[in-house]
């Protein structure tokens, strides 16, 4: 082979490489063109059922007041029990059945 036959043509391993290289730049824009369209067609953000948040909000509201009338319920019961405890204390010391 000559120079002249070589310089008019591409070499076997030139043409793979060119082939190669023109396959993979293909793949990339595929790739790129498939990740703008995903993103171009989702939604931008999920849909909120707000009557199902407004009815958990009351539900829970519900709730808190229960707890807070039983807690008032409960406190109140300790302060009679405590204030009949002191009472009794006075009673049992004045009996002399406690000596300090």
């Amino acid at each position: 082979m000559n120079d002249e036959m070589r310089s008019s043509g591409m070499s076997a391993l030139e043409g793979y490489t060119l082939g190669k290289l023109s396959a993979r730049n293909q793949q990339v824009l595929g790739d790129a063109a498939e990740a703008f369209g995903r993103r171009l067609f989702r939604s931008a953000a999920p849909t909120l059922d707000v009557d199902a948040l407004i009815a958990e909000n009351e539900m829970l509201r519900r709730k808190l007041e229960a707890a807070e009338a039983k807690l008032a319920t409960a406190l109140s019961d300790y302060r009679k029990l405590d204030a009949w405890a002191d009472d009794v204390s006075v009673l049992l010391r004045e009996a002399g059945f406690i000596v300090r």
